[in-house]
């Protein structure tokens, strides 16, 4: 039994807040110039980095709407 078990779309949103920072860090490092080591290296960090904290968010959201469903 999941501890906290998220359905197909929760891990959708999921996905895609870890995705679209890490592309869009990649991306940023190909504007920049570099090599193509620095570039994912550095783009995947920074865009890993500020998934973090929309993660955090997201969480928090989650509990909120799974504790009022619980208690409705």
């Amino acid at each position: 039994m999941a501890i906290f078990p998220l359905t197909q779309r929760e891990l959708w949103i999921l996905r895609a807040l870890f995705v679209i920072p890490v592309l869009v860090g990649i991306g940023g490092h190909v504007l920049a110039g570099g090599s193509i080591l620095e570039v994912v290296v550095g783009g995947g960090v920074i865009g890993g980095l500020s998934f973090l904290p929309l993660a955090f968010i997201y969480f928090i959201y989650l509990f909120g709407k799974r504790r009022s469903i619980q208690h409705a």
